[in-house]
């Protein structure tokens, strides 16, 4: 088992309670693992950026590699498919690990372990 703490900004403070709360998660618990379960225990923008992540590999959405993007980048919105009604092909909340970005295709892949701190918060456009 390892504590980690789950901060977020903005209106998804809301969603969750505060500005952060800190977790119990599994030996082997990845960052989609963890998400899902605020989805669960939250619902709101959670459980629906869950839904997005888990349509991306039925929706047939391309891949970094697939849309001519360097390795680990993000894929261009216009190169997926929305993965159900009401699911953008954008990701609707960006993800950073420890500081470091965590691409929507990578978080059934990236483990969790004691003492990480997880970012989640809307992405902002706007001029």
């Amino acid at each position: 088992m390892a504590k980690v703490t789950v901060r977020t900004i903005g209106p998804l403070r809301q969603v969750l309670g505060g500005p952060q709360v800190e977790m119990t998660v599994a030996d082997g618990d990845t960052v989609h693992a963890l998400l899902r379960r605020l989805g669960e225990e939250k619902g709101g923008e959670f459980a629906r950026f869950v839904s997005w992540l888990e349509g991306l590999g039925r929706a047939g959405a391309a891949t970094s590699a697939e849309a001519g993007a360097p390795a680990g980048a993000a894929a261009p919105a216009e190169a997926g498919t929305p993965a159900g009604p009401g699911v953008p092909a954008y990701s609707p909340l960006r993800v950073l690990l420890n500081g470091r970005d965590v691409f929507p295709e990578k978080c059934a892949e990236v483990v969790l372990t004691e003492g990480d701190e997880l970012l989640v918060f809307s992405p902002v456009a706007g001029g």
